[in-house]
């Protein structure tokens, strides 16, 4: 048997999180969460996607109007568009973070960190690297770093195999 046969596990280099804890996202603002964010308002398709792919779509209170994949982001309610979100509704889910899409209005998003709601805007990937990084980002703000790490790789190895055969 050869040493090392498995699943293979990545290993993440940044730091364990310690709440509260704080980060800057994608354009730079500082975000801080209490605690684990346990409740999630997702506002784009990718972002709802992503955490679907890393087993955290359970935690999905609310997402954007355009949602359809997969199949079980039917089930959770809507918060309106990626360009005009419902800031009340949000409120009144009250969860403890909102990932939005760079696409989100900034002044919905300032709306929503108006109402003492952490807010991060996740950039637009564009390209397979960007994906890959923006997995392993949201990971890193879900606490879920070892998931997104597995997924972003699996990503990665499907895509190389489709380059190479196409």
């Amino acid at each position: 048997e050869l040493e090392g046969e498995g699943e293979y596990v990545p290993q993440v280099t940044s730091p364990p999180i310690v709440y509260p804890f704080t980060f800057e996202d994608n354009p730079g603002h500082s975000v801080t969460l209490e605690q684990e964010p346990l409740s999630v308002v997702t506002i784009g398709p990718d972002i709802t996607e992503i955490m679907f792919s890393i087993g955290r779509g359970i935690q999905i209170e609310g997402r954007s109007e355009e949602d359809n994949y997969p199949y079980d982001v039917q089930d959770i309610q809507s918060i309106g568009s990626v360009q005009n979100p419902d800031v009340a509704k949000i409120a009144e889910i009250n969860p403890d973070v909102v990932i939005a899409s760079d696409k989100v209005p900034a002044d919905k998003i300032a709306e929503i960190r108006n109402k003492q709601i952490p807010t991060v805007v996740v950039k637009t990937a564009q390209s397979f690297q960007e994906i890959y990084d923006t997995i392993r980002y949201i990971g890193r703000v879900l606490n879920a770093e070892t998931a997104a790490y597995s997924y972003a790789i699996d990503l990665q190895g499907r895509v190389s195999q489709l380059l190479i055969y196409n």
